[in-house]
């Protein structure tokens, strides 16, 4: 493109120059749309838990087809036989699936720019064999990972702008996995190097326990400090919950 400037021409690129830092503006409407999408997330997915489980029973197909979300929660079957539980399986998979649909559906009814990617590659190499303090799990000498045994790690969903700047990093969780797992993810979302400046970092936990948000954080916080007490938890980090309600009486 030319732009005239004075009594010369000069010629910049059309692409409009990439910022590295968020704008106030741009934090607000992120938070916003995190707010919006975690609630249509905890909907879809309590939705799919009551309504659209596979059925036990040939019988019960119609289960299938109530509601308007596609989420269904799969069975699980007996080691021993090719028989049904009762208890249908629930992972961070069921959540991760809700928060995309919930998430794409939320920025196309309001016109935003806003992209994601599953199982983003971090810009940083990490260490989780042995996890001592979180500076020491994080790499950031690409070149010698070899030698460090370092390897690059993922995030559960990314979100970018418009310019491909990563913009909120998320990670899902399920239940009440072992102290490690929350770990990891804790150390990825706090790593500064991974988005802009000033990327918000979500840790997005589907439980189904009656305890309160507050409560399931400040377990997973201290079980976390007592199994590895110089790792810490960056304050940035913005830890939601995903309630899963108890399963109702499918026969009202």
């Amino acid at each position: 493109m030319l732009v005239r400037v004075g009594r010369t021409f000069r010629k910049f690129h059309a692409r409009k120059r990439i910022q590295t830092y968020m704008t106030k503006k741009t934090i607000e409407e992120i938070k916003e749309l995190m707010t919006a999408v975690l609630q249509r997330t905890e909907d879809l997915v309590n939705e799919a838990y009551q309504n659209r489980r596979e059925p036990i029973e040939p019988q019960d197909d119609e289960v299938l087809h109530k509601g308007h979300t596609l989420l269904t929660f799969p069975s699980l079957y007996q080691p021993s036989s090719s028989s049904k539980s009762e208890n249908p399986r629930i992972s961070e998979q069921e959540l991760r699936f809700a928060f995309v649909q919930s998430f794409s559906e939320y920025v196309k009814e309001n016109g935003l720019s806003y992209y994601y990617a599953v199982e983003a590659p971090t810009k940083s190499c990490y260490i989780f064999k042995v996890i001592t303090t979180k500076e020491d799990a994080i790499d950031n000498d690409k070149e010698n990972k070899k030698q460090k045994n370092s390897r690059s790690g993922r995030f559960d969903m990314v979100i970018y702008n418009e310019h491909a700047e990563r913009v909120c990093l998320i990670e899902f969780k399920e239940g009440n996995p072992d102290a490690k797992e929350f770990a990891k993810d804790f150390i990825k979302l706090g790593n500064p190097k991974e988005g802009v400046e000033d990327s918000l970092r979500y840790f997005i936990h589907l439980h189904k326990n009656d305890d309160t948000k507050e409560e399931i954080e400040k377990t997973v916080r201290n079980k976390v400090k007592k199994e590895f007490p110089k790792v810490t938890i960056s304050n940035e980090i913005k830890y939601k919950v995903v309630f899963l309600k108890r399963l109702a009486d499918r026969t009202s």
